[in-house]
C-alpha cells in the first residue's frame, strides 16, 4: 500500500483496493488529516537522569527521520510534529540499570515522535511502557551506531479505548 501524504487530496475511506481490508475506523482518523491532532511530547524519563545519557527536547528539523515510510499515519506524523524527544546513549557509555520512559495518553488525540541513539561502543537497556485511554499515532526511531549494545523492550499497557 502506497500513500503521498501530506500533499494527498483523497483520505482514504475504506472503498480504495489498497485500503478495503484495513479497519479505518479502529484508526480513529489518524490518517485523516481533516481530524485535529495536537502535536505533544507524552513520554518522560522515569526516575532522575544518571551519567551516560541525555534527554532533550528538540525541533524536528533539525532530527530529521533517517528512514522513508509509506505509511499514512506515520507521514502525516512527520509532517505535523514541530518537536521530537531525543536520548542519546553518550559513545562508550555502560548503563547497568534500564532507562525507563513512561507514556500516559490522555483523552485528546496526539502525534508524538521520539528517536533514540545508541553512541558508538555504548551499551544500555530502554524500557517504554504505554498507558492511557488516548489516541496516539507515534514514531520511536532508533538509531545503533558501531559498536552499540541496545536492548529496547516496550510495554503495551493501553487501556480498553486507546488507539494506538
Amino acid at each position: 500500500m502506497s500513500s503521498v501524504l501530506p500533499t494527498n487530496y483523497l483520505t482514504p475511506t475504506g472503498r480504495e483496493e489498497a485500503w478495503r481490508f484495513t479497519p479505518l475506523k479502529r484508526i480513529a482518523g489518524l490518517h485523516d488529516p481533516a481530524v485535529s491532532v495536537i502535536d505533544r511530547i507524552s513520554i518522560e524519563l522515569f526516575g532522575s537522569a544518571r551519567a551516560g545519557f541525555n534527554i532533550s527536547t528538540v525541533k524536528a528539523s533539525d532530527i530529521p527521520a533517517k528512514s522513508t515510510t509509506t505509511d499514512a499515519i506515520v507521514q502525516r506524523l512527520r509532517s505535523e510534529v514541530t518537536e521530537v524527544l531525543h536520548l542519546k546513549i553518550d559513545n562508550e557509555a555502560v548503563i547497568n540499570e534500564p532507562i525507563l520512559l513512561k507514556r500516559n495518553v490522555g483523552s485528546s488525540g496526539e502525534f508524538s515522535r521520539t528517536v533514540i541513539t545508541a553512541g558508538a561502543h555504548s551499551k544500555a537497556s530502554v524500557i517504554v511502557e504505554n498507558t492511557g485511554d488516548g489516541i496516539i499515532g507515534e514514531e520511536i526511531e532508533i538509531r545503533v551506531e558501531a559498536g552499540a549494545n541496545l536492548t529496547f523492550i516496550t510495554l503495551q499497557e493501553w487501556g480498553p479505548k486507546a488507539v494506538h
